[in-house]
């Protein structure tokens, strides 16, 4: 693994999984209106958690090389990460994902080929993790727009609801 500088930060900062909302809670506005490199300004302990589906702490734990290589783990994992299987999130599980349907991703997995298996609700996206149960719970009017698992990591989780039985 390099620690090399991202080449395309923009680009790699567009993917859907950033959370638009937490971009201007902690910049001010809109990822198209702020500098992306505004993000490497910021000491790397320091920075924002820009995605409800990427987890910091877990991600350390489970990918040790990245803690001691002293790189940004977010941009490891849209750089890097994402194409090795690494999982971002303790409820999202590339192994089991393939395990249910072994054609949801190409050999070495997109942050795009993500976002869609997540925000289409293609497969569960872990063994903790039960669409089926989830959506038979989740209120009618609900915002599905990133997927039954990102509903629950931004409002299900605080409003009691079990991502599983």
């Amino acid at each position: 693994m390099m620690a090399a500088e991202p080449v395309d930060l923009i680009r790699m900062f567009s993917t859907p999984l950033i959370d638009e909302r937490l971009w201007r809670r902690y910049f001010g506005a809109g990822s198209r209106e702020i500098d992306a490199h505004l993000y490497l300004q910021i000491p790397l302990r320091a920075r924002p958690a820009l995605s409800v589906f990427f987890d910091l702490q877990y991600y350390l734990a489970t990918n040790p090389d990245v803690s001691a290589a002293s790189v940004d783990p977010f941009i490891h994992f849209l750089q890097y990460g994402c194409g090795e299987g690494r999982s971002p999130h303790p409820l999202i599980d590339f192994a089991h994902m393939r395990s249910c349907d072994r054609f949801i991703f190409s050999r070495e997995p997109s942050v795009l080929e993500l976002q869609e298996a997540l925000f289409l609700d293609l497969v569960d996206p872990s063994p903790y993790f039960s669409l089926e149960y989830y959506k038979r719970h989740v209120p009618t009017s609900a915002d599905l727009q990133c997927g039954l698992l990102g509903h629950f990591l931004t409002q299900g989780l605080v409003a009691g609801l079990r991502p599983n039985p």
